[in-house]
């Protein structure tokens, strides 16, 4: 399989935050729009910078252009990001997902009715929630490890980080978790 190259790009998001994102196109890539994969980053690793990730690689070879995303916390401003509740820091980022969706689509890389998402763990989480506000926009999407109810995340899993933080300021009726939870969008 031959290797391609990564390249480094800044994309602006709605609120004006620079999103760090990296392409991957395929070996013989001629300028059109092509099937793509939106692939959010975990925000550590080698994905997370733009070196050799062996699912990028894959991706390409197999023809498709792929879009790694690095949410805007992933640059060491987790902690004080994360201070707010769902409702101030989850839609930042699945409209993040939705910018770089948009701005790949502007640039000629996607093909707009082809374009899926990915994503393990947290950044698994945030594609589905992409896909869930934005159902039209997106084909597909594939998550792997991710939270996809939030109340059984927190109260029903002990040893979860910080658990007794989580309890001081979330409530298990919370009608915010609900609404914040991609299982609550999964049709029946």
């Amino acid at each position: 399989m031959d290797l391609v190259t990564t390249k480094k790009h800044k994309v602006t998001a709605r609120d004006g935050t620079q999103l760090n994102v990296f392409v991957t196109l395929p070996k013989n890539y001629t300028n059109q729009a092509i099937p793509t994969i939106i692939y959010a980053s975990q925000g550590r690793g080698d994905a997370s910078i733009g070196d050799f990730d062996y699912k990028t690689q894959l991706w390409a070879n197999r023809g498709y252009a792929v879009i790694q995303l690095n949410f805007r916390n992933a640059s060491g401003g987790f902690y004080n990001f994360m201070q707010g509740d769902v409702s101030q820091w989850a839609p930042a980022l699945y409209q993040d997902v939705v910018d770089v969706h948009k701005w790949s689509i502007e640039q000629g890389y996607s093909e707009k009715s082809k374009t899926c998402l990915f994503g393990e763990q947290y950044a698994g989480y945030i594609a589905l929630m992409a896909a869930a506000k934005n159902q039209s926009m997106f084909k597909c999407v594939a998550a792997i490890g991710a939270v996809s109810d939030i109340n059984n995340h927190l109260f029903n899993l002990e040893g979860f980080t910080s658990y007794e933080q989580m309890l001081s300021r979330w409530s298990p009726s919370s009608a915010l978790q609900h609404d914040y939870s991609p299982i609550s969008f999964a049709n029946d």
